[in-house]
C-alpha cells in the first residue's frame, strides 16, 4: 500500500519554508543597506584626500543622490538609505556608534 503525506503535513512544511525564507530575505536586505552605508562612509573618508589632490569627489552616493556639503561644519554628507534630509539625524556616527535611519556623515 502506498503511503503519502497528508494535506496538513504539507501545509506545515510550506509554512516553515515560508517563515525561513522571509527571515533570510529580511537579513539579506539589511546586509545590502549595511554594505551601502559602509561604501558611503569610505567615500566620505576619502573626500579630503581627493580634494587635496585636485580631483573631483564621487558624483553620487550608493543610493544615487549627490554628496552634499554642510557649510557651517564644512563636512560632506549623504542623505542615506531613506534618501531624504533628516536634518542631522545620522545613520552611523563612528565616534559613538549611534545608528538610526537618517543621514550618513562623518564628523
Amino acid at each position: 500500500m502506498l503511503r503519502g503525506f497528508s494535506l496538513i503535513e504539507l501545509l506545515i512544511v510550506i509554512a516553515i519554508i515560508a517563515l525561513i525564507s522571509s527571515i533570510a530575505i529580511y537579513n539579506y536586505s539589511q546586509g545590502i543597506t549595511r554594505s551601502k552605508v559602509s561604501r558611503a562612509m569610505a567615500e566620505l573618508r576619502s573626500i579630503p584626500s581627493i580634494l587635496a589632490t585636485g580631483k573631483s569627489i564621487p558624483e553620487a552616493d550608493p543610493w544615487g543622490n549627490p554628496y552634499l556639503k554642510n557649510e557651517p561644519g564644512g563636512y560632506y554628507y549623504s542623505f542615506g538609505p531613506d534618501e531624504k534630509d533628516d536634518s542631522g539625524i545620522i545613520l552611523y556616527d563612528p565616534t559613538n556608534g549611534t545608528k538610526s535611519l537618517g543621514d550618513v556623515y562623518l564628523p
